[in-house]
């Protein structure tokens, strides 16, 4: 299976299957690790959401794309979490082009981000 197929077969299978799940089972996250994790777009509409503006310290230039606070691919390989809890609102913030990789969070900011989220909604480490 090629790669556009594969990106194209999870996003049809996975659209609504993790709507409220946030850490993945051991068995999607092994076909993520074998097979890659699968591109996902910001849907349309994202600037409603997230306004039109950079959110990085009073930047305020236009946004152009939407930034994901936990980086996409390393939340779904090292964090073990969903794609769709990845792509929420919450998770996103409004960017321009310079400053995408600076609205991330921090390593530690993450991990106690993901530390609490385990505590509430529990995993299976």
């Amino acid at each position: 299976m090629s790669r556009i197929a594969w990106d194209v077969a999870v996003s049809k299978r996975t659209a609504d299957r993790w709507p409220r799940r946030v850490f993945l089972k051991a068995s999607e996250l092994k076909v993520f690790e074998t097979w890659g994790v699968p591109v996902r777009y910001v849907r349309k509409g994202w600037r409603t959401k997230l306004g039109n503006r950079c959110t990085f310290r009073g930047c305020g230039k236009p946004a152009d794309e939407a930034a994901h606070v936990i980086p996409y691919q390393d939340g779904v390989l090292l964090y073990d979490l969903t794609p769709s809890y990845l792509m929420r609102w919450e998770n996103l913030a409004a960017s321009c082009s310079d400053h995408n990789e600076d609205l991330r969070w921090s390593e530690s900011r993450i991990r106690k981000h993901i530390d609490k989220l385990r505590r509430t909604v529990g995993s299976r480490r």
